[in-house]
C-alpha cells in the first residue's frame, strides 16, 4: 500500500457503511492507518449512510451492497443525486444477488470488501477536492423514506405540491427521462410518455396512480401501460403516501415494475 499515490492536498475525508459491527470496525481502523485518510463518520444501514453523508460531507463514502433499509446501490443513487461531489463505493463479500446486479445496471464498480488493497486504491484515487456543495439541494426526509420503501422497484417521488424532488434510475429507463435525475414536476414528466390503461385507453392525470395517493392520501395499486414505439408495455404499480408525524402530507411515492406485454 506503501507504493499508492498520495497527492491530495487536504486529507480525505471517507465515511463507511456496513451492517456488520466487525466489519464496520475492521474497515476503520484499517483506514485510520492509512495517510491521508480521516474516517469522518460510520454507518450501520444504508439509510443512516445517506444520513451521514448529508451531515458530515464526506469525500468518498464506502457503502455494503447489501444493507438492511436501503441498500448500497440505493444509498449510492440518492448521494448521487443530492451529493454528486461524495464519491461513492461498492463493496461486498458476494459477487452475485439482486443489489449487485442493480448495481451492475448503474454502472457501478463493486469492490470485494477481503481485498483491503483495491478498497484503498479506490479511495485514493479520489482527487476532486474543491467542489463546494454548499448550494446543494437538501435530501428531504420524503425522499429518504420513500426510497426505503422501493424495495429495487423503479420509483418517482413528488412532493404535495406535484414537484418531483427525486426519481431513480429504473424509472428513468422505463419513463424515457434525464438521468441522473432533474428536478422538475409531474406536468414536465408526462411530456416524456404516455401512460394508459391496460386495454390502451390514455389514462387522465387525475387518475394515474401518484396524483390518487396525493389527492385520496391512501395507497393505490394499479395496473397500467406504456405506450413505445413496440406497443403497449404493461406494468404493476403500487403509489403510496407519506406522512410527518403531526399527519401533515409529505408527499408520495409510485413504485412500479415491468408486467409483460399487451
Amino acid at each position: 500500500m506503501s507504493s499508492l499515490p498520495l497527492h491530495q492536498q487536504r486529507p480525505i475525508r471517507v465515511a463507511v457503511a456496513d451492517d456488520e459491527p466487525s466489519v464496520r470496525l475492521l474497515l476503520r481502523t484499517m483506514l485510520d492507518l492509512v495517510p491521508n485518510v480521516d474516517v469522518v463518520g460510520v454507518a450501520a444501514n444504508g439509510l443512516e449512510a445517506v444520513q451521514v453523508v448529508e451531515r458530515e460531507r464526506p469525500d468518498v463514502v464506502l457503502l455494503d451492497v447489501n444493507m438492511p433499509r436501503l441498500d448500497g446501490p440505493g444509498a449510492a443513487e440518492l448521494i448521487g443525486a443530492f451529493r454528486p461531489r461524495t464519491r461513492t463505493i461498492l463493496h461486498s463479500a458476494s459477487p452475485q444477488g439482486p443489489a449487485q446486479a442493480h448495481a451492475r445496471e448503474l454502472g457501478m464498480t463493486v469492490v470485494d470488501k477481503a481485498d483491503f488493497e483495491r478498497i484503498v486504491h479506490e479511495v485514493l484515487a479520489h482527487d476532486d477536492l474543491s467542489v463546494d456543495d454548499s448550494a446543494l439541494r437538501e435530501i428531504e426526509s420524503v425522499v429518504m423514506t420513500a426510497m426505503e420503501d422501493a424495495g429495487g422497484e423503479a420509483a418517482v417521488i413528488a412532493r404535495p405540491d406535484g414537484t418531483v424532488p427525486f426519481y431513480n434510475a429504473r424509472a428513468a429507463r422505463a419513463l424515457g427521462l434525464p438521468y441522473p435525475d432533474r428536478e422538475t414536476d409531474l406536468a414536465g414528466l408526462r411530456r416524456n410518455y404516455e401512460m394508459c390503461y391496460p386495454d390502451g385507453r390514455p389514462m387522465p392525470p387525475a387518475e394515474r396512480p401518484i396524483c390518487r395517493a396525493l389527492t385520496e392520501r391512501q395507497p393505490v395499486e394499479l395496473r397500467f401501460a406504456l405506450r413505445t414505439a413496440d406497443g403497449l408495455v404493461l406494468y404493476r404499480s403500487r403509489a403510496t403516501p407519506f406522512f410527518d408525524d403531526h399527519g401533515e402530507l409529505l408527499g408520495a411515492a409510485h413504485y412500479f415494475s415491468r408486467a409483460g406485454s399487451v
